[in-house]
């Protein structure tokens, strides 16, 4: 009978999530904007377009409809799809006014716990006050060498694997790198990425549910609590991968709490004492920054970085160029001397406006507003409006790829990668407020990403290491799938092979 129960429960409040926001969403302003139909009730287009390749589908639309339209969501709910830069940085500048959605918050919470990611108003900035001490530009300077040493130990492992195979999946390979890493500077353990380290692979496991790989049902399951009551593989390994991390970071914060390292968990250990009783996080709180840190970091980087290899690789005169501008440095340089290496950081940068870590992301209004068009919509009317005059609880998706590639800014070649483009005149052809490089991949304002300068440290220092050894040459074709995160897909696992050539 208990099960019974609970099934009706489920259903109940499955009818509840659905119903309810479709009935309320009937007077929004989205349904007066053009845009693509909608398959389905239930899921909209939301499943269809998902987990396409490369953001065609999203591209197409942008084409199509322009740069803000209806976009049928799961559910009769409609959103309304942003791909204006400006607009963009505008609601990434106003986080009071643009919240992130609840849907969004209880998948970060179900998958991270209350981390900067999903943490709001007050909670937020307390978090960012405690944290910010742990990336400062000093704090980045002085773990630049490990980023060097770990780096020289991806290259040695990559000399013993070509000499059995020259293919490489170096996303496997970054993403072990990147643990390593940041098991290094973020919470001073070693091999963090190794296969045995059982942390690491907790970490490994959680970063995994991110992915497309959870399917249709598991997004349902992180996002609507009610549906977790079902059985599945996907959430026992939430939970199973949250038990082994909160267990090995109270070991940690003991031990960070009796060290004096620059680690980031010592420095954060450090920065929360130095908070009054009533503000200091708690055990379990400090746990959950650290796990939403790894998946910021360490995806970020492992992701970008493969994108970048395998761009290289179809441009065998740009890895030359970049391969003699990395030699003339001694092998071991400062992050000064790799900072101010020009066309590295054309490359960084380029990769990062055409796969922004994170594709999209959404918002919700938390009260009526009328939002200034860069420039005129058309709506189903006929009639020609220059503002959006939305309601309260109106659903925006910020398109962060699509603004990146915006061909007003950065040409009609926008969304090719090309380092080049920036020695161009008038490139970018306007200004995007942002937190780097006039792309939003970083996000804006006082929500951006906090380690986005541990980050591009960590990926110039990897680079550095693999462009003056090796030569890359592509397999196989790697597909952009659709989804949370950026990461290559090939035969719809992650992965991206390369064919590596000893320099």
């Amino acid at each position: 009978m208990s099960v019974a129960y609970a099934v009706a429960g489920v259903f109940v409040a499955w009818l509840l999530y659905i119903f309810f926001p479709a009935v309320k969403s009937r007077q929004w302003f989205a349904h007066q904007l053009n845009g693509p139909p909608s398959p389905s009730f239930l899921t909209g287009r939301f499943f269809i377009d998902f987990w396409q390749k490369d953001h065609a589908p999203h591209m197409g639309h942008v084409q199509r409809y322009g740069k803000i339209f209806k976009y049928p969501f799961a559910l009769g709910i409609p959103m309304i799809f942003i791909a204006d830069p400006y607009i963009v940085s505008d609601v990434y500048s106003h986080p009071d006014t643009y919240k992130k959605t609840k849907g969004m918050i209880t998948m970060l919470d179900n998958l991270f716990g209350r981390g900067l990611l999903s943490a709001d108003d007050d909670f937020h900035k307390q978090l960012r006050r405690i944290i910010a001490p742990a990336f400062t530009p000093s704090v980045i300077r002085s773990l630049f060498s490990e980023f060097l040493e770990e780096a020289y130990r991806l290259q040695g492992r990559l000399q013993d694997k070509v000499k059995e195979n020259t293919e490489v999946d170096m996303l496997n390979e970054l993403s072990r790198t990147t643990l390593d890493i940041f098991g290094t500077t973020g919470l001073g353990q070693d091999q963090l990425g190794d296969p045995l380290n059982r942390l690491g692979q907790a970490y490994t496991s959680l970063i995994g549910a991110l992915t497309a790989d959870m399917g249709k049902f598991g997004m349902l399951q992180v996002i609507i609590t009610q549906l977790q009551i079902i059985p599945s593989a996907m959430m026992r390994m939430i939970k199973t991968s949250r038990a082994i991390i909160e267990s090995k970071g109270k070991q940690m914060i003991a031990q960070a709490g009796q060290k004096r390292d620059k680690d980031l968990l010592s420095l954060l250990v450090k920065s929360n004492s130095n908070e009054s009783a009533s503000k200091q996080l708690s055990e379990q709180q400090i746990i959950e920054q650290i796990t939403t840190i790894l998946f910021a970091g360490h995806e970020t980087v492992s992701t970008s970085l493969s994108w970048t290899l395998y761009h290289l690789a179809d441009n065998p005169s740009l890895q030359t160029r970049l391969h003699d501008e990395l030699s003339e440095l001694p092998e071991e340089p400062t992050f000064e001397q790799l900072d101010a290496c020009p066309l590295l950081g054309k490359v960084v940068r380029e990769i990062l406006r055409v796969y922004p870590p994170v594709p999209s992301t959404q918002r919700e209004l938390a009260v009526d507003l009328e939002i200034p068009l860069s420039e005129p919509v058309t709506l189903k009317d006929g009639r020609v409006i220059t503002s959006l005059p939305l309601k309260k609880g109106e659903v925006l998706n910020l398109s962060v790829i699509c603004a990146n590639r915006d061909k007003d800014v950065w040409g009609s070649d926008a969304e090719e990668f090309n380092p080049d483009r920036f020695d161009r005149p008038n490139t970018p052809a306007k200004q995007i407020p942002s937190a780097w490089g006039n792309v939003l991949s970083f996000s804006h304002g006082s929500r951006n990403c906090i380690g986005f300068r541990f980050a591009l440290a960590e990926m110039k220092a990897l680079l550095f290491v693999i462009m003056r050894n090796w030569r890359v040459e592509r397999v196989c074709p790697v597909e952009h799938r659709n989804g949370i995160t950026s990461r290559p897909y090939v035969d719809n696992k992650p992965s991206c092979p390369l064919r590596l050539h000893a320099l």
